[in-house]
């Protein structure tokens, strides 16, 4: 069983020669470390939710488009004894970077999925 969010984290990264990974991240208060990443994927903004086909659809919305988004679904934890799963994601706006700074200031981190 899974909950969803949308829950704005802090992350630290680090840059390798196959892309960026979270190795830390801090959710409601509390500090979880990747132990592995388990998959990473892009998703994209569905096509109803573009601006040009809301234009032409006459549709207007105040929600902003997210566009593309990267995912990494990881084994974190707190401690060696309690770990578990969650989807972490990267709203594109900023570019991922190897040279970013850790923790990953001023990007746009959320925690959108836990799994039981």
């Amino acid at each position: 069983m899974s909950r969803r969010y949308a829950d704005q984290i802090a992350v630290s990264a680090k840059g390798t020669a196959d892309g960026i990974y979270p190795t830390e991240f801090s959710w409601r208060g509390e500090r979880y470390r990747v132990k592995s990443v388990l998959a990473r994927w892009i998703e994209t903004s569905p096509w109803w939710r573009d601006s040009s086909h809301q234009q032409h659809s006459g549709q207007q919305s105040d929600e902003p488009l997210i566009g593309e988004r990267l995912v990494w679904r990881v084994e974190a934890g707190r401690s060696s004894a309690r770990r578990g799963v969650y989807d972490l994601c990267h709203v594109s706006g900023g570019q991922l970077r190897k040279e970013e700074p850790e923790p990953d200031q001023g990007q746009r981190w959320f925690l959108v999925r836990a799994f039981d």
